[in-house]
């Protein structure tokens, strides 16, 4: 049985069956108190987490906030929120950790995320982080500043293309690794803008 305050790692187990649920963000107040309804009734399947995405751009992210400070506070079930680099300060990705590590949040699904879909050609010079593994290294600076009531901080997971070594010009070893923390549960490692040498996309 889950907690929800456990790191995806516990949760995760080889061997055992996991299963979660994932919710779009709500677009604005009333379809945020309809999704949670619906959340608190599929939380009868007792599923292992479930997890809240994000808008293009963070569009929807005090909703997403929310949202997830309610799975926590009034299910039984581990809100995975996601966290995603683009239109976002560093101010602004330490503030959300905050206030989700004041509610006892494990875990975190960081990203790079999409920019927004009406805004072509959006500007990213404002963000603080290019790519997710950037992210990943700002929350593990929080974790090490023991702010979060787990003396392990969040639980970090992230999602990537995957890559595999050339047969002819390359040996695993000159392929990219996943960056020192990130939860084995959830293996594949931050986005790559580009293919690193001598390695081919999956």
């Amino acid at each position: 049985m889950t907690t929800p305050g456990m790191h995806i790692s516990d949760i995760i187990k080889p061997g055992e069956p996991t299963f979660s649920f994932e919710f779009f963000p709500p677009k604005n107040a009333e379809a945020a108190a309809a999704l949670y309804e619906t959340i608190r009734d599929l939380s009868r399947y007792r599923p292992s987490f479930v997890s809240v995405t994000y808008g293009a751009g963070g569009s929807t992210r005090e909703l997403t906030h929310d949202l997830v400070v309610k799975i926590r506070e009034t299910t039984h079930t581990p809100p995975v929120p996601h966290l995603t680099c683009v239109c976002h300060t560093a101010d602004e990705i330490t503030a959300t950790l905050e206030r989700y590590a004041s509610v006892g949040i494990g875990n975190i699904l960081a990203l790079r995320g999409d920019p927004p879909a009406d805004m072509p050609g959006f500007d990213r010079s404002g963000d603080s982080f290019r790519h997710a593994a950037d992210l990943v290294r700002h929350i593990r600076r929080f974790n090490e500043s023991g702010k979060h009531p787990d003396p392990k901080g969040f639980g970090i997971g992230v999602a990537a293309a995957g890559w595999r070594a050339s047969t002819s010009r390359s040996s695993p070893e000159s392929c990219p690794s996943p960056p020192s923390g990130v939860s084995a549960a959830w293996p594949n490692w931050p986005e790559v803008p580009t293919s690193p040498p001598n390695c081919s996309r999956l």
